[in-house]
């Protein structure tokens, strides 16, 4: 496991930020899977809700760990970890619907 997750900032339209380790991260969220998004249990493109990625070490974004739009700009080998926790977290969080 890579590190507890929090969500610092989330705008009700996707868009999410948070903190994972000692990197922070920004995320566009799909309400529904989309052929552009990161593929939960591959991190391929195709079938997921993330559309947007980009996780980042320091406050300051000092160095890119992982860019996704759309496809992989940037991943770092040794962070596979951390971005997929972060993408399965993602997944699980926002697919919950509210029944009433």
């Amino acid at each position: 496991m890579a590190g507890k997750i929090e969500v610092l900032r989330n705008n009700g339209c996707g868009v999410i930020e948070g903190r994972i380790m000692h990197c922070y991260w920004f995320a566009l969220v799909q309400t529904e899977p989309t052929e552009h998004g990161i593929n939960p249990k591959t991190l391929l493109k195709g079938g997921g809700r993330v559309s947007r990625l980009c996780v980042y070490s320091g406050i300051k974004r000092q160095e890119t760990i992982a860019e996704y739009s759309r496809g992989w700009v940037n991943l770092k080998y040794n962070y596979i970890e951390v971005v997929e926790e972060l993408v399965n977290y993602l997944e699980r969080r926002y697919s919950l619907k509210i029944v009433k």
